[in-house]
């Protein structure tokens, strides 16, 4: 059995850049509304669930206590950016969501990737 096809994704240098960056990655962590359940039903998410379940589990369990606390906790940046970095790792071009696309269409640079002469979209965690 051949190995799958990793889609590379972004890379940060820096956690302030992750952070600066990261949207709505924080999502995957939330297991108490349906926009997280969406986020987590993801293949990438259930490998990387899989694979590090006790991370997952703390991430999850800090990452609601933040979000759901009056105001608002910071979050935690440091255990999210190790999860993209894991995760990112999970993320195989023959996933349903990733599409061959026309590389034209996009206004990023990095927006695609080219694998055997074809176009893929670039399917960042993060959005």
């Amino acid at each position: 059995m051949t190995e799958p096809l990793i889609v590379p994704q972004r890379e940060y240098s820096t956690i302030e850049e992750f952070a600066e960056d990261s949207n709505n990655f924080f999502a995957y962590f939330l297991d108490d509304c349906d926009y997280g359940e969406m986020k987590r039903g993801k293949p990438h998410f259930k490998r990387f669930q899989e694979a590090n379940p006790d991370l997952e589990e703390v991430i999850t369990k800090e990452v609601v206590r933040c979000i759901r606390q009056t105001p608002r906790l910071k979050l935690p940046y440091p255990q999210l950016w190790e999860a993209y970095k894991l995760m990112s790792q999970f993320v195989f071009i023959s996933d349903p969501y990733v599409e061959v696309s026309d590389p034209t269409i996009f206004h990023k640079p990095d927006s695609t990737i080219e694998i055997d002469g074809k176009h893929y979209k670039r399917i960042m965690l993060i959005i």
